[in-house]
């Protein structure tokens, strides 16, 4: 131990204070999601649509304020709308109380320029404090 190093060393208590706040912070927002599309999967090559069903549940035992967002990679030719340029959508859930389940539905569009293959699909889901903002 250096001379100084007393300084920078935390009181234990504190330490375990803040992850004993956090672990209670994390077990009391948890939130189940579920993902299915239907039909399975789009048409390569000509102008197709399918449904992505974001299913979420709120496992926690207070009421949350929830939004989901979807991403589709910029470089591929499938998007939220039939033109493929919308590559963000933001789907505001509203309120769900504890032990309820609602769903977010996105339309994802090809077209006839879309490749066969894997594409890549972000779905984040955020518990807001108050409002959206």
């Amino acid at each position: 131990m250096g001379f100084l190093d007393f300084l920078n060393k935390k009181n234990e208590t504190e330490t375990d204070d803040v992850s004993a706040q956090e672990a209670n912070a994390r077990s009391e927002t948890r939130i189940k999601m579920n993902v299915n599309f239907s039909p399975l999967r789009l048409s390569a090559g000509k102008e197709s649509k399918l449904k992505m069903i974001v299913r979420i549940k709120n496992e926690s035992e207070a009421p949350m304020l929830i939004s989901v967002d979807a991403l589709l990679s910029k470089k591929d030719l499938i998007g939220f709308d039939s033109a493929c340029i919308q590559k963000h959508n933001e789907k505001r859930i509203g309120e769900i109380k504890s032990g309820e389940t609602k769903e977010a539905i996105f339309d994802v569009c090809s077209s006839n320029q879309t490749k066969a293959g894997n594409y890549n699909v972000g779905i984040n889901v955020y518990s807001h404090y108050l409002d959206y903002d």
